[in-house]
């Protein structure tokens, strides 16, 4: 005759051991998720913008760009480089003489990271006619005196330059590109010039040498 309350004994047993074995295992396995985790690293927030213009000319934050007496709106492009990024547009329209602060906001796509890009709008009080004057007075860079077509050697490792523009009116404006994250070897920088008239433009450029280590 079998003994029932033996086997049953035996049947706890083994299940107990499974129990262990198995808790063994879920305790060996979640700290090491727990550790990738924490050293994964955190994902990146692109801000920036593929396209920004402002009645069709590139500009770039902190830029200034002149319009004709009575305008009252300006057509902006900004598109983020993150197509999953969104961006708002506010100051582009109901513009006032002199100055007004045209301000693009991007917010990453995780919803939260945000980057705001501000451009002033001048809009002249002269009547049409004014000065179409693009003409470059003198540049600087790093507090140096150059002229266009000159190549300024920086140390290893620099990437950025002071340029200082002087117009020879100074109802035209000026904006800079290729100042800014230069790499080792030849940079191209543009200096642009736009006459009062918000119409005539004359570019400028020089180069920079970002000398090797």
């Amino acid at each position: 005759m079998r003994n029932f309350a033996k086997n049953k004994g035996t049947m706890n047993m083994t299940t107990k051991k499974l129990l262990s074995v198995l808790t063994a295992m879920l305790l060996a396995v979640l700290p090491l998720q727990g550790i990738s985790a924490a050293n994964a690293a955190p994902p990146t927030v692109d801000t920036s913008l593929a396209t920004f213009t402002v009645q069709g000319t590139d500009v770039e934050d902190g830029d200034v760009i002149i319009v004709p007496n009575g305008t009252t709106s300006v057509t902006v492009v900004a598109v983020p480089t993150d197509t999953n990024a969104t961006v708002s547009i506010t100051g582009d329209s109901g513009l006032v003489t002199a100055d007004n602060d045209l301000i693009v906001e991007v917010t990453g796509s995780d919803g939260f990271t945000k980057q705001t890009y501000t451009v002033n709008v001048f809009v002249s009080d002269k009547a049409p006619g004014f000065s179409n004057d693009a003409t470059l007075g003198s540049l600087k860079v790093n507090g140096t005196t150059i002229n266009p077509g000159y190549i300024v050697e920086v140390a290893p490792l620099t990437t950025a330059v002071t340029v200082e523009v002087t117009t020879s009116d100074v109802h035209a404006t000026s904006v800079t590109t290729g100042a800014r994250d230069l790499v080792t070897g030849l940079n191209t920088v543009d200096v642009t010039i736009t006459a009062e008239d918000g119409e005539t433009t004359r570019t400028y450029s020089f180069k920079v040498r970002v000398l090797p280590l």
